[in-house]
């Protein structure tokens, strides 16, 4: 394989990983908040605050996060919105 074609491979491949985030956010009632990387760039900061104050279910796909409740959500954005 060359370089195109790694290249390619590894985009598509973040490609669908996109979407399947999107359709699970669709099909579940989700709430999806994105972080904005430039101002918080500390995932594990996140992590840990998250395990800390977030009640219900929530999935992370990067910069992207998924809230089972409106009032997690809400807290969540207020927090690294």
């Amino acid at each position: 394989m060359d370089l195109q074609e790694e290249i390619l491979k590894l985009k598509s491949d973040e490609m669908a990983r996109g979407i399947d985030f999107e359709v699970l956010c669709s099909l579940l009632g989700y709430i999806e908040i994105v972080v904005d990387p430039w101002v918080h760039n500390s995932q594990q900061e996140i992590q840990t605050w998250v395990e800390n104050n977030i009640q219900d279910d929530y999935y992370n796909s990067g910069n992207r996060w998924l809230f089972k409740l409106s009032k997690d959500a809400t807290i969540f954005a207020l927090r690294w919105g």
